[in-house]
């Protein structure tokens, strides 16, 4: 007969080989429903970066999603391979439970290091322009892939330090605190709590309808996505003995899966504000959203339209200058120099050629 037969001697629960307790199907089905949405959700956004221009691609906010939402997606497979592990509690013994809790732990922590070490570099980011230090994103890209590297080599020497092993009170638990995992999670939830707290303070200084302030109110929100996600997990990695709390135990799971849907959930509520801000204000609400989430070189393009505006209402101001003193030469008669418009290089403004027309109409009808 099969293992799982009716009968066989390894689906009876014995005192060497106690069989696991019962799973709530409840829990289950949460972990599971929690795994799919955050799966829907990185799976959407990746479609929606291959639709982007190749330009857009290249910014600095779309390629930290795109790493976030490809290690997420190892996460939350693993996820839901533990999900339905779990409901075949009946089934399974002791035993083959320990072979697979640690082999899962160690995959399933790798990605969790990626994800979580991406977080950081987000969050990294928002403090950096929080503080416009605009020319260190470049550098900010080059850095991603190495947050995979970063994130293996962890994982390896995780799962060499803390060997995972089956607790029929806790399903999968560590033997001991893991240290790498509670500093990791640590590490991630103070970057992210410093950059809420200055993005909010840069924000207050701003005028109200500020391009900077709306830029970093929108990016204050994935570090509180984190930190509303992960903070009960890293209590119950400090103190183990919450982990053999199911109700706990299971909501923490449960908030740390849905952390992928709510990144996703962000990024497309947001999205979708600024489209619809720029169908209503094209010169403003465009710039602010894609500018702010790029690399400098999109900052500098940005800055060199703000200096075109600037030198087209200096050029403006002078032609209407020029107008009122040649008002005056109609009314008072000539004067040495206030029939004579100044020269100003690339006047080619509407107002400036509207005014030289009526100069040369004036000048025909005398």
């Amino acid at each position: 007969k099969p293992f799982f037969a009716a009968g066989h001697p390894r689906c009876v629960a014995s005192s060497d080989h106690p069989t696991m307790a019962t799973a709530n199907p409840t829990f289950v089905g949460a972990l599971l429903g929690a795994n799919l949405l955050s799966l829907c959700g990185c799976c959407w956004y990746l479609r929606t970066f291959l639709r982007l221009k190749p330009a857009s691609r290249k910014r600095l906010f779309q390629m930290q999603l795109v790493s976030l939402a490809v290690a997420d997606i190892g996460l939350h497979l693993c996820g839901v391979v533990y999900s339905v592990f779990e409901a075949g509690d009946q089934t399974f013994t002791a035993d083959i439970r320990e072979g697979f809790c640690n082999p899962y732990d160690v995959v399933f922590r790798t990605f969790r290091f990626i994800s979580v070490l991406q977080e950081m570099h987000i969050a990294s980011t928002t403090l950096l322009q929080a503080w416009h230090h605009q020319r260190a994103l470049p550098c900010c890209i080059k850095i991603i892939p190495l947050v995979w590297v970063l994130g293996g080599a962890l994982g390896t020497v995780d799962a060499v330090l803390v060997k995972w092993e089956y607790d029929p009170k806790a399903h999968c638990k560590p033997p001991r605190i893991d240290t790498t995992s509670v500093l990791a999670i640590g590490s991630c939830a103070v970057v992210c709590a410093l950059a809420y707290v200055v993005t909010m303070v840069q924000a207050a200084r701003r005028a109200p309808m500020s391009v900077q302030r709306r830029f970093l109110r929108r990016a204050s929100v994935f570090c509180i996505n984190f930190l509303a996600t992960y903070t009960l997990m890293l209590v119950c990695y400090s103190n183990l003995s919450w982990m053999e709390n199911d109700m706990i135990w299971t909501l923490a799971q449960v908030l740390e899966y849905l952390n992928g849907f709510f990144n996703t959930l962000t990024y497309a509520l947001q999205t979708r504000s600024a489209t619809q801000g720029a169908t209503g204000h094209p010169h403003h609400q465009v710039a602010s959203f894609n500018a702010m989430f790029a690399s400098r070189d999109s900052v500098v393009q940005v800055s060199a339209v703000g200096a075109e505006a600037r030198q087209q209402s200096d050029q403006e101001s002078l032609a209407l200058q020029w107008a009122r003193r040649h008002l005056e030469y109609v009314q008072d008669g000539p004067s040495p120099q206030s029939a004579v418009m100044p020269a100003s290089p690339g006047m080619q403004s509407p107002a400036v050629e509207l005014l030289m027309a009526s100069e040369q109409f004036a000048s025909g009808s005398a």
